[in-house]
Protein backbone atom coordinates (compact mmCIF):
# COMPACT_ATOMS: atom_id res chain seq x y z
CA UNK A 1 0.00 0.00 0.00
CA UNK A 2 2.93 2.39 0.85
CA UNK A 3 4.56 1.64 -2.72
CA UNK A 4 0.95 2.41 -4.56
CA UNK A 5 0.87 5.71 -2.25
CA UNK A 6 4.10 7.10 -2.83
CA UNK A 7 3.46 6.56 -6.96
CA UNK A 8 0.25 8.11 -6.53
CA UNK A 9 1.94 11.08 -5.07
CA UNK A 10 4.49 11.12 -7.88
CA UNK A 11 2.17 10.90 -10.04
CA UNK A 12 -0.21 13.51 -8.94
CA UNK A 13 3.49 15.88 -8.90
CA UNK A 14 3.98 15.07 -12.56
CA UNK A 15 0.72 16.22 -13.33
CA UNK A 16 0.96 19.22 -11.20
CA UNK A 17 4.17 20.26 -13.10
CA UNK A 18 2.68 19.45 -16.68
CA UNK A 19 -0.49 20.87 -15.89
CA UNK A 20 1.21 24.81 -14.39
CA UNK A 21 0.57 27.78 -16.84
CA UNK A 22 4.68 28.33 -18.28
CA UNK A 23 6.25 31.05 -15.97
CA UNK A 24 8.03 33.90 -16.90
CA UNK A 25 11.29 34.78 -15.12
CA UNK A 26 12.16 38.23 -15.51
CA UNK A 27 15.55 39.19 -13.03
CA UNK A 28 16.63 43.40 -13.49
CA UNK A 29 16.84 46.42 -11.82
CA UNK A 30 14.88 49.70 -11.83
CA UNK A 31 18.08 51.45 -12.32
CA UNK A 32 20.08 48.97 -14.56
CA UNK A 33 20.37 50.98 -18.17
CA UNK A 34 20.11 48.13 -20.35
CA UNK A 35 16.76 46.95 -18.50
CA UNK A 36 15.65 50.35 -19.26
CA UNK A 37 16.54 49.78 -22.62
CA UNK A 38 14.65 46.09 -22.82
CA UNK A 39 11.58 47.84 -20.81
CA UNK A 40 9.60 48.11 -24.58
CA UNK A 41 10.67 44.86 -26.10
CA UNK A 42 9.22 43.26 -22.46
CA UNK A 43 5.68 44.89 -22.44
CA UNK A 44 5.51 44.04 -26.31
CA UNK A 45 5.99 40.57 -24.77
CA UNK A 46 4.24 40.28 -21.97
CA UNK A 47 1.22 41.72 -23.74
CA UNK A 48 1.87 39.13 -26.41
CA UNK A 49 1.27 36.00 -24.35
CA UNK A 50 -0.78 38.14 -21.70
CA UNK A 51 -2.30 35.43 -19.64
CA UNK A 52 -0.36 32.49 -20.74
CA UNK A 53 2.46 33.00 -18.97
CA UNK A 54 3.00 33.66 -15.48
CA UNK A 55 5.23 36.46 -14.79
CA UNK A 56 8.03 36.56 -11.49
CA UNK A 57 9.87 40.00 -11.02
CA UNK A 58 12.93 39.25 -9.15
CA UNK A 59 14.68 42.40 -8.38
CA UNK A 60 18.95 41.53 -8.56
CA UNK A 61 20.54 44.76 -6.95
CA UNK A 62 22.74 45.82 -9.11
CA UNK A 63 24.07 48.43 -7.14
CA UNK A 64 22.68 47.57 -4.14
CA UNK A 65 24.24 49.63 -1.32
CA UNK A 66 25.75 52.17 -3.50
CA UNK A 67 29.09 54.02 -2.23
CA UNK A 68 30.47 54.30 -5.56
CA UNK A 69 32.58 57.41 -5.82
CA UNK A 70 30.87 60.33 -7.77
CA UNK A 71 33.41 61.48 -10.23
CA UNK A 72 33.90 62.38 -13.42
CA UNK A 73 35.41 58.86 -14.05
CA UNK A 74 32.41 57.02 -13.12
CA UNK A 75 29.71 59.63 -14.62
CA UNK A 76 32.09 59.46 -18.12
CA UNK A 77 31.03 55.68 -17.91
CA UNK A 78 27.58 56.35 -17.29
CA UNK A 79 27.19 58.72 -19.88
CA UNK A 80 28.87 56.04 -22.57
CA UNK A 81 26.79 53.36 -21.40
CA UNK A 82 23.59 55.44 -21.45
CA UNK A 83 24.50 56.57 -25.12
CA UNK A 84 24.88 52.95 -26.62
CA UNK A 85 21.84 51.67 -24.68
CA UNK A 86 19.92 55.05 -26.08
CA UNK A 87 21.17 53.71 -29.38
CA UNK A 88 20.49 50.71 -29.41
CA UNK A 89 16.85 50.31 -27.82
CA UNK A 90 15.81 53.60 -28.86
CA UNK A 91 15.14 54.33 -25.60
CA UNK A 92 14.91 58.32 -24.78
CA UNK A 93 17.65 59.80 -21.95
CA UNK A 94 17.83 62.51 -19.82
CA UNK A 95 22.13 63.74 -19.01
CA UNK A 96 21.45 65.96 -16.52
CA UNK A 97 21.71 63.91 -13.16
CA UNK A 98 25.08 63.68 -14.51
CA UNK A 99 25.73 67.11 -14.04
CA UNK A 100 24.84 66.82 -10.23
CA UNK A 101 27.63 67.59 -7.92
CA UNK A 102 27.29 64.46 -5.54
CA UNK A 103 24.64 61.50 -5.94
CA UNK A 104 24.18 58.13 -4.95
CA UNK A 105 23.50 55.59 -7.27
CA UNK A 106 22.63 53.31 -4.77
CA UNK A 107 19.79 50.99 -6.49
CA UNK A 108 18.26 49.32 -3.23
CA UNK A 109 15.67 51.53 -2.62
CA UNK A 110 14.27 51.52 -6.11
CA UNK A 111 14.12 47.38 -5.68
CA UNK A 112 12.65 47.57 -2.52
CA UNK A 113 10.42 50.36 -4.15
CA UNK A 114 8.94 47.39 -6.69
CA UNK A 115 9.18 44.75 -3.90
CA UNK A 116 6.52 46.99 -2.12
CA UNK A 117 4.81 47.11 -4.70
CA UNK A 118 4.40 43.09 -5.25
CA UNK A 119 3.04 42.36 -1.65
CA UNK A 120 0.10 45.73 -1.76
CA UNK A 121 -0.54 44.35 -5.59
CA UNK A 122 1.57 42.24 -7.61
CA UNK A 123 -0.07 42.55 -10.98
CA UNK A 124 0.64 46.18 -11.04
CA UNK A 125 4.76 45.36 -10.67
CA UNK A 126 6.23 45.47 -14.09
CA UNK A 127 3.91 48.53 -14.65
CA UNK A 128 5.46 50.50 -11.85
CA UNK A 129 8.57 48.95 -12.46
CA UNK A 130 8.66 50.30 -15.40
CA UNK A 131 7.38 54.02 -14.46
CA UNK A 132 10.41 53.71 -12.18
CA UNK A 133 12.84 53.90 -14.59
CA UNK A 134 10.82 56.67 -16.38
CA UNK A 135 11.24 58.47 -13.37
CA UNK A 136 14.89 58.27 -13.12
CA UNK A 137 16.61 58.08 -16.42
CA UNK A 138 13.83 60.38 -18.64
CA UNK A 139 12.85 63.02 -15.60
CA UNK A 140 16.26 62.25 -13.71
CA UNK A 141 14.79 62.02 -9.66
CA UNK A 142 16.19 60.61 -6.63
CA UNK A 143 14.49 56.75 -6.45
CA UNK A 144 16.30 57.09 -3.16
CA UNK A 145 13.70 59.58 -1.91
CA UNK A 146 10.37 58.19 -1.41
CA UNK A 147 8.51 61.37 -2.49
CA UNK A 148 9.96 60.19 -5.98
CA UNK A 149 7.45 57.37 -6.04
CA UNK A 150 4.26 59.33 -5.53
CA UNK A 151 3.89 60.26 -8.91
CA UNK A 152 4.84 56.80 -10.05
CA UNK A 153 1.98 55.33 -7.74
CA UNK A 154 -0.33 57.63 -9.44
CA UNK A 155 0.51 56.27 -12.76
CA UNK A 156 -0.30 52.54 -11.74
CA UNK A 157 -3.33 53.65 -9.55
CA UNK A 158 -1.53 52.53 -6.08
CA UNK A 159 -2.45 54.31 -3.04
CA UNK A 160 0.99 56.13 -1.95
CA UNK A 161 0.37 56.32 1.96
CA UNK A 162 0.13 52.67 1.61
CA UNK A 163 3.05 52.63 -0.20
CA UNK A 164 5.09 54.93 1.78
CA UNK A 165 3.76 52.95 5.13
CA UNK A 166 5.60 49.52 3.75
CA UNK A 167 8.06 51.15 1.56
CA UNK A 168 10.58 51.80 5.06
CA UNK A 169 9.14 48.91 7.19
CA UNK A 170 11.76 46.00 7.89
CA UNK A 171 9.78 43.22 6.24
CA UNK A 172 9.76 44.92 2.90
CA UNK A 173 13.88 45.79 3.60
CA UNK A 174 14.23 41.73 4.38
CA UNK A 175 12.31 40.47 1.21
CA UNK A 176 14.08 42.62 -0.84
CA UNK A 177 17.42 41.14 0.29
CA UNK A 178 16.17 37.55 0.07
CA UNK A 179 15.25 38.92 -3.91
CA UNK A 180 19.24 39.86 -4.37
CA UNK A 181 19.46 36.36 -2.89
CA UNK A 182 17.21 34.35 -5.17
CA UNK A 183 19.10 36.42 -8.12
CA UNK A 184 22.52 35.25 -7.06
CA UNK A 185 21.16 31.69 -6.16
CA UNK A 186 19.74 31.15 -9.82
CA UNK A 187 23.73 31.89 -11.32
CA UNK A 188 21.88 35.32 -12.62
CA UNK A 189 25.26 37.25 -13.75
CA UNK A 190 23.89 40.11 -16.11
CA UNK A 191 20.51 42.63 -16.09
CA UNK A 192 18.24 42.00 -17.39
CA UNK A 193 18.24 38.09 -17.28
CA UNK A 194 14.66 36.87 -18.73
CA UNK A 195 13.39 33.06 -18.52
CA UNK A 196 11.07 30.97 -18.75
CA UNK A 197 9.83 27.90 -16.23
CA UNK A 198 7.86 25.51 -18.05
CA UNK A 199 7.24 21.82 -17.27
CA UNK A 200 9.91 22.01 -14.55
CA UNK A 201 12.63 22.99 -16.46
CA UNK A 202 14.13 26.33 -16.53
CA UNK A 203 15.19 27.71 -20.13
CA UNK A 204 17.52 31.34 -20.44
CA UNK A 205 15.36 33.84 -22.72
CA UNK A 206 17.82 36.57 -22.71
CA UNK A 207 20.73 37.50 -20.88
CA UNK A 208 21.27 41.57 -21.87
CA UNK A 209 19.13 43.56 -24.31
CA UNK A 210 17.10 41.60 -26.73
CA UNK A 211 14.30 41.86 -29.22
CA UNK A 212 10.70 40.99 -28.79
CA UNK A 213 10.76 38.89 -32.00
CA UNK A 214 14.04 37.04 -30.84
CA UNK A 215 12.63 36.45 -27.01
CA UNK A 216 9.15 35.30 -28.64
CA UNK A 217 11.08 33.01 -30.48
CA UNK A 218 12.89 31.43 -27.74
CA UNK A 219 9.54 31.30 -25.63
CA UNK A 220 7.51 29.64 -28.22
CA UNK A 221 10.33 27.12 -29.17
CA UNK A 222 9.54 25.83 -25.26
CA UNK A 223 6.33 26.08 -24.75
CA UNK A 224 4.57 24.98 -28.26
Amino acid sequence: MMIKYQILILLSTMMNITEQQPKLIYVGDPMCSWCYGIAEELAQLTAHYDRSLDVEIIMGGLRAGGGEEWNTQFKDFLKHHWEDVGMRSGQPFKFDLLNWKSFDYDTEPACRSVVTVQAIDPDKALSFFKEVQIGFYLENRDPKQVEFYKDVCAKVNIDFELFKSKFDSIAIKNATQKHFQKSQQIGVRSFPTILIEHKGKTHLVASGYSTFEKMKEKIDSVIN
